[in-house]
């Protein structure tokens, strides 16, 4: 999933992306009785994304490859929680207890992923989720009235 900051037009928080708007989802109240399932458990914020465009453009080794371009797994249960702890104003409104359950990893278990190329290769540096949902929720708390 690619998160990150709005800072293309929209009108109102209806005009999001899809990754955004589980975050809007959780964030504003609307997953207060059911955390949404995470379905894939591999994030990316979108500034980090769009770097790692640009050096793959700009550095001569980078051509011809593929990269896998995450710093790692997540949950949505890890976006309630950073939420929580950033933003007092908003925890009423978030899934609490037994409706954060579909929203946590599953106990089975959930797949690797190596990003070492997209680091070693293009020299990214990647964001920790708690600032991504951060600047995301502070950017779409601008649209909220």
């Amino acid at each position: 999933m690619v998160y990150g900051p709005v800072v293309h037009h929209i009108n109102d928080l209806d005009g999001l992306n899809t990754s955004n708007e589980r975050i809007r989802d959780i964030a504003f109240g609307k997953a207060k009785h059911g955390c949404p399932l995470t379905g894939v458990f591999l994030w990316v914020d979108v500034r980090d994304l769009a770097l790692a465009h640009v050096l793959a453009m700009e550095k001569p080794e980078a051509a011809g490859q593929r990269f896998l371009v995450s710093p790692g797994h997540y949950s949505n249960k890890d976006i309630v929680k950073g939420i929580w702890e950033a933003f007092p104003e908003l925890r009423e409104g978030l899934p609490m207890g037994d409706a954060l359950t579909p929203g946590a990893f599953p106990p089975e278990g959930w797949y690797g992923y190596d990003s070492t190329k997209s680091k070693k290769v293009l020299g990214v540096t990647y964001r920790p989720l708690k600032e991504c949902i951060i600047d995301t929720v502070n950017s779409l708390k601008t649209f909220v009235k």
